[in-house]
């Protein structure tokens, strides 16, 4: 892994164990619930995912974040989905369950997912670099920067 992952997964899990142990997941959910309000949406992700929940697509949503969390965010913008995958913490502790859902380890989680269901293809959207793995992946993969979404592959 590069450096700069591995020091940036380190520094979570430090901040991790000094802010998270010993916190209910009652209070990180009310966290992402009060943290909704002040994200700044990106307006062209939120449009695709209404309209694939309009279509009855399978909304998948993976992210790096704590699962509790970022389900917080999204159950206070009223995002439909089917399931959320995430970076499990163990609140006693503060420590990582297993891996962060980040780069190899979020697509074996997304495809473990939806290996059950009857899915034809599947559309990403993430971010660079940890998302890139995932994004080469999926049948159609956007990258989001800001405000922008790329189309990203072939």
């Amino acid at each position: 892994l590069e450096f700069s992952y591995r020091f940036r997964l380190s520094v979570k899990q430090t901040l991790y164990k000094k802010h998270l142990k010993g916190v209910s997941e009652s209070s990180i959910y009310h966290a992402g619930t009060l943290a909704a309000s002040r994200l700044t949406v990106n307006s062209n992700v939120m449009q695709v995912l209404k309209s694939a929940n309009k279509r009855g697509k399978t909304v998948v949503i993976a992210t790096a974040s704590p699962r509790i969390y970022v389900t917080g965010i999204l159950d206070e913008l009223k995002v439909n989905r089917f399931k959320i995958i995430g970076t499990e913490v163990d609140f006693e502790t503060g420590l990582i369950l297993g891996e962060e859902c980040s780069r190899e380890a979020k697509w074996l989680a997304i495809s473990k997912e939806v290996s059950s269901l009857e899915v034809v293809s599947i559309m990403g959207y993430g971010n660079a670099p940890d998302d890139l793995f995932m994004l080469k992946q999926v049948d159609q993969g956007f990258l989001v920067k800001g405000t922008l979404v790329c189309q990203y592959g072939p």
